[in-house]
């Protein structure tokens, strides 16, 4: 028997409910991992919460076109290269306050995190405890449901 041109056999091209569900699990899955690109960072930060002191800084080096800038603490006179984005709108002469923590670095063989300076304006009121570890219950039941939901649908 021929098929006509358009023609479907038995409905096998309609979408079912297993069909939407495997699709959201999918996309709570995908939002589960892009998580994981700032819940380490946040918890890390809650960890050395307690370390952060508010310090003046003042932009070490100029404005120039690269990733990073070098600051330095008014108050040990250490000097710190950090990315720009945390001093974005620095001027080299005014001093700007940051939060300071010296033991906010994770290195193990690379540097994993470097939380040593934050910016204020960013991050007011520095990450709590409760609310990394309410992010990375965010992120596990996400996760978990979004991966039941692709191999479970029927």
């Amino acid at each position: 028997m021929k098929r006509r041109r358009g023609s479907s056999e038995s409905g096998d091209d309609r979408i079912t409910r297993a069909d939407v569900t495997r699709l959201l699990g999918l996309g709570a899955t995908l939002v589960a991992a892009l998580m994981l690109t700032f819940t380490p960072q946040l918890a890390y930060r809650a960890m050395h919460k307690e370390g952060y002191r508010l310090v003046d800084a003042v932009q070490a080096s100029d404005s120039s076109t690269g990733r990073n800038v070098r600051i330095r603490l008014l108050t040990s006179g250490e000097e710190l290269l950090v990315r720009r984005s945390t001093v974005d709108g620095g001027v080299p002469t005014i001093p700007f306050k940051v939060w300071y923590n010296g033991d906010a670095r994770l290195n193990v063989g690379i540097v994993l995190f470097d939380e040593r300076v934050l910016d204020p304006r960013s991050h007011p009121d520095l990450t709590s405890v409760s609310q990394a570890l309410a992010a990375i219950a965010f992120n596990i039941v996400l996760a978990v449901l979004g991966l039941r939901a692709v191999f479970r649908a029927s």
